[in-house]
């Protein structure tokens, strides 16, 4: 994806100052405040709640086993 931007601050832009800029030029993934420790807590959060609901239902499914033992 591209974005036409304009390099001086000026309004209107002069078709001098303007230029098809891609996506990865634009974005400053850290004013974002995207850093490795986001991305890490983000992967974690995300195995942690996969796994979790993984125990949960692996609980549920012994509660309902042994119920129907006795």
């Amino acid at each position: 994806m591209r974005f036409l931007v304009c390099y001086s601050e000026v309004n209107p832009c002069p078709e001098a100052s303007t230029a098809w800029v891609s996506m990865s030029e634009v974005m400053d993934w850290s004013q974002l405040g995207i850093d490795p420790a986001t991305v890490f807590y983000v992967i974690s959060a995300g195995f942690a709640l996969v796994f979790g609901s993984f125990l949960l239902g692996w609980g549920v499914s012994l509660a309902i086993g042994l119920i129907k033992k006795l």
